[in-house]
């Protein structure tokens, strides 16, 4: 199960096709920067180098409808700081998952004409947000087999002038963007594997991505992600209000999405987080309330020793022991999840049979 296949693969929101590995993943959040160099191995990927920059309160600020980038000459010092000698590399940019709108829309039938396509996707998307779309592009990928009657589609629209705002900083920065995605989709190709082995016939999964004061949920089953809700908190007073408002989200997902089906909920099979806050009674609240166990991502139980500098190729798909590994000068406490957003930009896309860095996809959407 490949959540945005269409969109991980296709430069700057499928206006080309992807034809060229990243080199340099990078994630550009509320919070911090990230950055992850790969380099080629024999069946496997290394990462070379990681880096994690802070930034300053009001300086990225997530949204789908307003300037995201307030400082970016902020951006473009720190992603310099970031990077050894960029010249001019491919890089991966993983936005945050507020700066866009997501949907999963029910479809008769699915236009072949490129415009068409995106005139019904803005009305749909307009419908459910209640708010005008502006300039933006789109991106999408159908979650129904060929020949199934009535499409389901996972829909992604991005204001114009806001990836502009993103891809601008990279190339000011020396880098080329080559592949674009929101973070949560990218986190999930990158433990896709290990998702999809938690989750037999019958039952579903919670993804949770928590990280930067942001809230996405996808709640998926078999047959595909079936739901997918975004929500910001910027203004999180401390820990404990933050874990409040996840867990009112939590609720109110599971309640959409039952309200979606004609029968009883599916069971939840298990919950994957992942999140660079404790909230510590996240587990068992969860546990109390549904029954289902939770896990943390990167796992929690790690000994140092796998503190490597090497990531299994893209075939294995499991956590990869490289997005731990911390770069000289920075600190390791902060290192594990931001480098880990990084990292899934840069791996996260590639192709499960590509065994180098230089592997080429040229799968149609």
């Amino acid at each position: 199960m490949n959540l945005l296949a269409a969109v991980a693969r296709a430069p700057r929101w499928m206006d080309r096709w992807w034809t060229v590995s990243p080199e340099v993943g990078i994630y550009l959040g509320a919070g911090c920067l990230s950055t992850a160099v790969m380099a080629p191995a024999t069946r496997q990927y290394r990462l070379a180098s990681s880096r994690v920059e802070p930034l300053p309160e009001g300086v990225v600020v997530p949204s789908p409808v307003e300037s995201n980038i307030r400082r970016p000459e902020i951006v473009i010092e720190r992603l310099k700081a970031a990077l050894p000698s960029p010249n001019h590399r491919e890089s991966a940019i993983s936005l945050p998952d507020a700066a866009a709108r997501v949907a999963i829309v029910e479809l008769a039938q699915l236009p072949a004409r490129r415009m068409e396509r995106e005139g019904l996707f803005r009305h749909h998307l307009e419908r459910l947000f209640l708010t005008p779309l502006g300039r933006c592009r789109f991106a999408f990928q159908s979650l129904t087999p060929s020949g199934a009657g009535r499409q389901r589609v996972l829909v992604v629209a991005i204001r114009e002038d806001i990836l502009d705002e993103y891809e601008s900083v990279v190339r000011a920065a020396g880098l080329r963007p080559s592949v674009v995605d929101l973070s949560a989709f990218h986190l999930f190709n990158l433990y896709e594997r290990r998702i999809c082995a938690a989750l037999p016939q019958g039952r579903r999964i919670l993804f949770l991505n928590l990280f930067d004061h942001n809230f996405t949920m996808i709640v998926a089953d078999r047959d595909g992600p079936q739901l997918i809700r975004i929500k910001a908190f910027p203004d999180a007073i401390d820990e404990t209000d933050l874990m409040t408002r996840v867990l009112v989200e939590i609720e109110a997902s599971l309640r959409a999405f039952d309200s979606m089906e004609t029968q009883e909920g599916t069971p939840i099979e298990r919950m994957f987080v992942f999140s660079d806050h404790l909230l510590g009674e996240l587990d068992q609240r969860v546990h109390e309330d549904y029954c289902v166990e939770t896990t943390h991502l990167p796992s929690n139980g790690w000994p140092d020793a796998m503190m490597q500098k090497t990531i299994r190729e893209s075939a294995d798909r499991g956590v990869p022991n490289g997005s731990v590994v911390a770069s000289p000068g920075a600190s390791a406490d902060e290192q594990p999840q931001a480098v880990t957003m990084a990292l899934a930009a840069a791996v996260g896309c590639r192709t499960r049979s590509e065994a180098s860095l230089k592997g080429t996809d040229k799968r149609t959407p």
